[in-house]
């Protein structure tokens, strides 16, 4: 599911890249060094998959809690609810370092082209 997410998330990050070709190329006509540029969309794909993770996490935790409940209801013995925190860091490094190979790759390959290349682009 990881990896499904990496690719979806890649393009969708390619296809807002591609999209802002005029506007990158402007703000790199007016002084936006390529780090900066690449920080930016870093930080929007990171703050994409943060918050999914984050509401995937919530929800998950919800329903496990709910079904956990609803079963030590039914069977009338005490189950406990056990959080499993081993996972959910290991999703959360996952996704952090999934949201910056895909950001990384099309706005590097963005960065690369020329300024007025970027310029001529028609939309």
């Amino acid at each position: 599911a990881m990896f499904y997410c990496f690719f979806s998330l890649m393009t969708s990050m390619y296809t807002n890249i591609n999209e802002q070709v005029k506007e990158i190329g402007i703000m790199r006509a007016i002084g936006l060094r390529e780090r900066t540029l690449m920080r930016i969309y870093v930080y929007e794909a990171f703050t994409l998959v943060m918050a999914a993770s984050l509401t995937g996490i919530t929800i998950g935790t919800i329903v496990g809690w709910s079904m956990v409940l609803q079963r030590a209801l039914f069977t009338q013995l005490p189950i406990p609810f056990v959080f499993p925190t081993s996972q959910v860091v290991v999703v959360c490094i996952g996704s952090t370092l999934f949201a910056f190979l895909s950001s990384y790759g099309p706005a590097r390959r963005l960065t690369r082209k020329p300024i007025f290349e970027s310029m001529r682009i028609l939309t």
